[in-house]
């Protein structure tokens, strides 16, 4: 009986495996980050300019706000800035068809 060698081969496609798995949880938390970012420039700008910090606030409930701030980003700006991700969502999924 002979020796047998074990070719790193299958160790090699088994880390390149493992890096374009890394790759794209990293990329796919990138995007998820970007998402949110432009959700939130959606939710802030407009006529009436929104500091983040309030519009977080309002997306959270917070009591200590004004009514209209809660009301713009809430009943105006948060259905628009839905329905433009989900429209770019749709698009994305019909370029990949």
């Amino acid at each position: 009986m002979g020796v047998r060698t074990v070719s790193p081969a299958p160790q090699l496609l088994a880390d390149q495996v493992r890096l374009r798995l890394v790759f794209r949880i990293l990329a796919i938390l990138g995007c998820a980050v970007l998402l949110a970012a432009a959700l939130t420039y959606a939710l802030a700008v407009g006529s009436q300019s929104i500091p983040v910090d309030q519009v977080i606030a309002a997306l959270r409930d917070d009591a200590d706000l004004k009514k209209s701030v809660l009301i713009i980003v809430r009943e105006v700006r948060l259905p628009r800035a839905l329905v433009g991700a989900l429209v770019g969502l749709n698009l994305s999924v019909a370029g990949v068809m």
